[in-house]
């Protein structure tokens, strides 16, 4: 089966120390793709934690992706 990949639109305190960990956790089954803030630092920061390839400050252009199939706000 292949994996599940996903997007995050928001890289704060609630996406850092909850939802990326809880994805990350799951690497047999999910793919982190890419993260979009408007704080381009704060996307990088988390995209640099939690080893996300793709960093937006305009979350339109992450949903462009077709190799994203699930999206957390």
């Amino acid at each position: 089966m292949s994996k599940i990949g996903v997007g995050f639109i928001g890289a704060g305190g609630i996406a850092q120390g909850q939802h990326m960990p809880s994805y990350a956790k799951l690497s047999d089954r999910v793919e982190l793709i890419a993260v979009a803030d408007i704080s381009e630092s704060s996307a990088r920061s988390a995209a640099e934690r939690f080893h996300i390839p793709h960093v937006y400050t305009d979350f339109r252009e992450m949903l462009r992706r077709d190799d994203i199939h699930a999206v957390v706000v």
